[in-house]
């Protein structure tokens, strides 16, 4: 697997494979793009459903604001 990710601490972390071991990582290699700071706020929502519709909003918000 190129690129794992963990839940620890209400926080996401991203390793990634480099020959034969996992370095952590700030940034998604796979998803250069994706706010996981952001991401990680709608993680804990007890509502999975609506958790999932107020990132996708906040994100099309984002990209929307962009020059």
């Amino acid at each position: 697997m190129p690129e794992v990710w963990f839940w620890r601490s209400g926080q996401i972390e991203v390793y990634c494979l480099r020959e034969q071991d996992y370095e952590r990582m700030t940034t998604s290699e796979l998803l250069p793009g994706l706010d996981l700071n952001l991401l990680a706020t709608y993680v804990p929502k007890p509502e999975p459903l609506d958790a999932v519709i107020e990132f996708r909003e906040k994100v099309r918000a984002q990209i929307s604001e962009r020059p």
